[in-house]
């Protein structure tokens, strides 16, 4: 869960970025946003589609872990001056994060009581979505101090940590 809160604190820098890198290094107009958007869409959709396959094959744990990665690949890549990485990263991130969050929910429907499910899983929720917004005022304030590309690859390395934390935690157990 908390592997999972940093990737979303990470999402979220990664978020405020995307019109610097659109702008600044892709020497676009804003509106390419959109398409890089949409190519995300389209990865979160065919993350979500082969999720509940994969889940069962791998487990939570791997299936966390391989999202991440995809993801924090994502964020790195999105610093390159082409747009076809530009794209992939998008399709990247969109197939990624989707498969932290079905790890984690999964995790928490598995784990949790019956009678405190609702509880906990109003908590996860909220440990999950709220550092999205936290990452988007750090992506923005972090873009007033140095260009895009320094700040996507710390968020990348951020990311990169989330996971091994995860991993750490989820092999102590």
């Amino acid at each position: 869960m908390l592997s999972g809160a940093a990737l979303m604190l990470v999402s979220g820098v990664n978020g405020a970025v995307v019109f610097a890198v659109v702008d600044h290094g892709l020497h676009r107009e804003p509106g390419f946003t959109g398409v890089l958007s949409a190519i995300q869409g389209g990865g979160t959709v065919l993350g979500g589609l082969i999720a509940g396959p994969l889940l069962r094959r791998a487990g939570e744990a791997r299936l966390s872990v391989t999202g991440g990665l995809l993801f924090a690949a994502s964020v790195a890549l999105r610093a390159a001056p082409w747009e076809p990485v530009v794209m992939a990263a998008s399709l990247l991130s969109g197939l990624g994060l989707p498969w932290v969050l079905v790890a984690a929910f999964t995790a928490v429907q598995r784990i949790a009581p019956r009678d405190l499910l609702a509880t906990v899983s109003a908590t996860a929720n909220t440990v999950l979505f709220v550092p999205t917004a936290v990452g988007m005022a750090l992506g923005a304030g972090l873009l007033a101090l140095a260009s895009y590309r320094p700040v996507l690859y710390a968020a990348a390395i951020a990311g990169a940590l989330a996971v091994a934390y995860g991993l750490q935690s989820a092999g102590s157990r």
